[in-house]
């Protein structure tokens, strides 16, 4: 699309429309951000070219938790109840 629609916006369409569990396939911070408060389920996918890397060092894996799930972790922030990889 030529305009993107901004996070906010589109998560207000989302609620409108009844929707209540969402799979985003990046951690885009700015993007899961915007689900903070409104009580929608995100799947956070973890992206394809990001697998290898987080498979092969547990440690990598905790780095990419904390950066893209456990910051949006607080009261009222974002309900993040799965992490799948993106190639489902």
């Amino acid at each position: 699309m030529s305009h993107p629609l901004l996070p906010t916006t589109v998560v207000q369409m989302i609620k409108a429309n009844g929707i209540t569990k969402v799979k985003l396939f990046d951690a885009d911070s700015w993007t899961v951000s915007a689900f903070a408060g409104t009580g929608i389920e995100l799947m956070l996918a973890i992206p394809n070219d990001m697998l290898k890397r987080i498979s092969s060092d547990y440690s990598h894996a905790q780095d990419w938790v904390k950066e893209n799930v456990t910051k949006h972790d607080y009261d009222g922030g974002v309900n993040i109840k799965y992490l799948p990889s993106s190639q489902h």
